[in-house]
């Protein structure tokens, strides 16, 4: 794509090399740490005049909240080869922000991440010149020229209310996203505040100002799943972090890949003790049946809130009238002072716009992070999992593409890498698709499509899948056989009863072998070692049974006697059919070696139909792309 810069490319390189990342976040200084320890020149752009990204607090719109903490326990969070220590701060499950910080800036100057940052550098133009390099423009007219490019921005900096503008024209009161709160102030105090999200965001929010507003509505439009940090279900005291309750022997037998059935057992602890959907609200049931299949919201504290009537949950609006605010269920909240947005973000690159990157979709990236089209560009930081931490997926896609670049492995050609990213969109298009009780899809209630829960999260993912499916390419996926011969059964059985953590891929790697170690036996510490091994084999595998009886009985009955709930309605038998049908299109195509039709995306972008909440509906471009491959009698191909 070639068009008119917005700024003079200087005549004078400041800088080549071989990688430059843009953002020193979590992300970046990942990306760019794995590929120095490669072997690559690697320059890091860096618009503020620190490290670390959204975790530094700083009293302006954007980052972090005054009281934020880790939602993912740091098992989940903690880079793999870089320890938490008592010297980063008061050392707990769900760390503040400021102790992230601490971390993230050692991290940082172990790494040497420092010498290789330009600080104070925003990009502003980036482009390919003759030669096929990136030449990347920064704020203070200074030009850096790599072979390859890491974006690791974030999306935070573009916050979305798409979908409301209508339902807002005629309020008087003020509008504001939940990016600009920090804490709370006196111009919280005896307010009505009406707060729109069904995300950590929203509830984080809710739960601060309930203690100084007069009356406080959160207004999840599209339902939500919720689940806590903790199991609070013991004595409080002796409380460990539910997502330690991720083991390799748990996920064996619960959901060591994303199917419905293993899911069932986690569903029926969270709604035994907390009600459907792990709060019992019905204006807050979501659309997915699932636990796991859509986002869920670990910041749970506000359900208490709502239980002594400091937080109103209240559903989709219908409509407002000055101050006065009107739900679908008939309900009003009258003399709204107040109303905070925490709808999310917009994904967009306009300093990609000279090389057609703009609106950059995740679903269109080899892998959720290597360009299909060009391999020396890359996206970190943005595929989002439905269960875990951010860091532990961009650790295991800076892994891959560290690898891929400096040619420890070979760089599929890119139709090879189409073909993939294709068929793992049909993965997980499957199992984020809203079915019924009988089987059919259920329907989106703003579009009319088929709701899918990755469709505003275009990155939406299993972290262990993903994370295991990178480490397979990247040839260290840990041996557990090997590690039980070579260790003992002691050490194997620690290593199969840990929670989860990046140093498992590191296990393989005798002289990294026995940190991982030390590091599971102390994260073992803080749960009794015997609650994975009964939970993971007794109600695992009972739970999984039941429910794959279940679900096959109501199935056939749905296929054979019960009708189409609604016009568009598809049974999963045929949508599994179809996704069968386009996978055997799909390895024709990849015998043609690149002889694709057109793609529909000119640029990769996608954008959502439904912005309300996490659990969303299906997209445009992002669903439509590669969602309709077919052979016909001549074996021609075709895809829509």
């Amino acid at each position: 794509i070639k068009m008119s810069a917005p700024v003079d490319i200087p005549s004078t390189i400041y800088w080549e090399g071989d990688v430059c990342v843009i953002g020193s976040g979590w992300s970046g200084m990942l990306a760019a740490k794995h590929c120095k320890e490669h072997g690559l020149k690697v320059r890091i752009l860096e618009k503020s005049d620190y490290a670390g990204g959204v975790w530094k607090y700083i009293d302006t719109p954007g980052g972090v909240m005054a009281s934020t903490q880790t939602t993912s326990s740091w098992s989940f969070t903690e880079i793999s080869d870089f320890p938490l220590r008592p010297e980063d701060g008061l050392v707990t499950d769900f760390p503040k922000h400021d102790i992230v910080q601490n971390y993230l800036e050692r991290y940082a100057a172990h790494n040497k991440l420092p010498e290789i940052t330009s600080y104070n550098s925003s990009v502003v133009w980036v482009i390919k010149d003759s030669n096929n390099k990136f030449n990347i423009v920064t704020s203070d007219n200074k030009l850096y020229v790599s072979d390859k490019l890491v974006v690791s921005t974030g999306f935070l900096g573009n916050p979305r209310s798409k979908g409301f503008e209508s339902l807002t024209k005629n309020y008087t009161g003020e509008i504001r996203h939940a990016n600009t709160y920090k804490h709370v102030k006196d111009e919280h105090y005896n307010k009505n505040i009406l707060v729109i999200g069904g995300g950590e965001t929203a509830s984080d929010l809710c739960n601060e100002i309930s203690y100084v507003a007069k009356n406080v509505y959160l207004s999840i439009p599209n339902g939500q799943w919720f689940g806590g940090r903790f199991n609070q279900h013991w004595e409080y005291s002796s409380a460990w972090p539910l997502d330690n309750f991720s083991s390799r022997l748990r996920r064996f037998f619960l959901d060591g890949n994303p199917q419905p059935e293993k899911f069932e057992a986690m569903k029926d602890w969270a709604e035994k003790y907390d009600g459907f959907h792990g709060h019992g609200f019905e204006c807050w049931r979501s659309q997915y049946e699932v636990y796991g299949q859509a986002i869920i919201n670990k910041s749970n504290d506000v359900l208490r809130r709502a239980v002594l009537g400091r937080v109103f949950p209240k559903g989709k609006m219908d409509r407002i009238e000055g101050r006065n605010v009107y739900f679908k269920d008939g309900t009003v909240a009258e003399d709204i002072d107040l109303i905070y947005f925490a709808t999310g973000y917009r994904m967009e690159f306009p300093f990609l716009e000279g090389i057609g990157r703009k609106n950059q979709c995740v679903s269109t990236l080899y892998k959720l992070c290597l360009d299909t089209r060009d391999e020396n560009l890359a996206f970190i930081g943005f595929a989002r999992p439905i269960r875990g931490s951010f860091p532990s997926i961009s650790e295991s896609a800076s892994r891959l593409v560290a690898h891929l670049w400096s040619n420890k492995i070979p760089m599929l050609p890119d139709y090879e890498r189409e073909r993939i990213r294709r068929l793992d969109k049909l993965t997980r298009d499957l199992f984020f698709t809203a079915f019924d009780k009988y089987g059919y899809t259920k329907k989106c209630p703003d579009t009319g499509g088929i709701a899918k829960a990755n469709a505003r999260a275009a990155g939406l993912n299993d972290l262990f899948t993903y994370a295991d499916e990178c480490a397979q390419l990247c040839g260290c996926m840990p041996n557990y056989t090997r590690l039980f011969f070579e260790c003992g059964f002691k050490v194997w059985l620690i290593a199969m009863l840990a929670p989860h953590h990046q140093g498992q891929y590191l296990l393989n790697d005798r002289n990294r072998r026995d940190y991982v170690i030390e590091r599971y036996r102390y994260f073992l510490t803080r749960f009794p070692i015997y609650a994975p091994i009964i939970f993971s084999i007794f109600m695992g595998a009972y739970h999984y049974i039941k429910a794959f009886i279940r679900n096959r009985i109501f199935w056939t009955i749905g296929f054979l006697l019960i009708k189409r709930p609604h016009e568009g309605a598809v049974h999963i038998y045929e949508y599994k059919a179809s996704i069968a049908k386009q996978r055997r299109a799909l390895s024709y195509y990849g015998a043609l070696k690149g002889k694709w039709p057109p793609a529909e995306e000119v640029d990769g972008s996608c954008s959502s139909s439904c912005s309300s909440s996490s659990s969303s509906c299906s997209t445009d471009a992002s669903s439509k792309e590669a969602s309709s491959c077919t052979i016909d009698a001549n074996g021609a191909v075709t895809c829509s």
